[in-house]
């Protein structure tokens, strides 16, 4: 079964992508290209699983707003729990 998870997702200057997590607190993760960032992503979350459980997710318009949020954007991402 899969599960969705949003992340919010910002570029640095050197244009590389990092997503925070909320539904998993002090999880995150960065990739050079969107397309990796995806499962950078996943692996960061299986890692936070292992000692914290899965959350439920958190609805998209029940997220908390995110500083500057004109400069990143929500990216839903989809996690199988069993790997």
């Amino acid at each position: 079964m899969n599960r969705g998870y949003f992340a919010f997702v910002r570029r640095d200057a050197e244009r590389h992508y990092h997503a925070t997590l909320p539904d998993f607190p002090g999880c995150s993760a960065q990739a050079e290209r969107l397309v990796a960032l995806n499962r950078a992503v996943r692996e960061a979350v299986m890692q936070h699983v292992r000692t914290a459980g899965w959350p439920v997710p958190t609805r998209l318009e029940a997220l908390p707003r995110q500083p500057d949020d004109d400069d990143g954007f929500w990216l839903m991402v989809d996690i199988t729990p069993d790997g």
